[in-house]
């Protein structure tokens, strides 16, 4: 269950988008997975992974406002929370890689885009110890994108 190009809220970063992960789990999770169960999933059978912040990213770092920030982890929390109150207790969520250095805009420095996806990054740190603090029977990795992106770009060869 995946859509490309999808943000966490659309609404936080000033799109029109409708399936953000908001609607992904209200619109197809909870009535296909939950509601009727379809796959025979349950808490300790399934990893629910979540590699989101890119799109957000990049759709609202030229504003350079970092409070934007604040309200995309706070959507992600909330449906981590929706998640959880639905049965997920094992997640694997992963860090914004530096997309700055991409064939596409291959930047010198990090300018302000990379400091909007550290920022992004180190919410995402906070994000996890909350979410770990509130549940004591959930299971969480952040995977650091963000470093195994950046190794593989610096040294391409190994």
């Amino acid at each position: 269950m995946a859509r490309s190009g999808a943000t966490v809220n659309t609404t936080a970063i000033g799109q029109n988008e409708t399936v953000d992960l908001i609607h992904q789990i209200s619109d197809r999770f909870v009535p296909n997975y939950v509601v009727q169960n379809k796959v025979g999933w349950n808490a300790s059978n399934s990893l629910f992974s979540l590699f989101f912040g890119i799109n957000d990213v990049d759709r609202t770092w030229k504003k350079q406002d970092l409070k934007i920030n604040d309200a995309i982890i706070s959507s992600y929390l909330g449906e981590l929370n929706k998640l959880y109150e639905n049965g997920a207790r094992n997640f694997l969520l992963h860090t914004v890689p530096p997309v700055y250095r991409g064939p596409y805009k291959v930047q010198p420095d990090k300018g302000i885009e990379g400091k909007v996806i550290d920022d992004f990054n180190y919410r995402m740190i906070e994000l996890v110890s909350i979410f770990t603090a509130a549940h004591d029977d959930v299971s969480v990795l952040l995977f650091d994108t963000n470093r195994l992106f950046s190794q593989a770009i610096d040294n391409p060869t190994v």
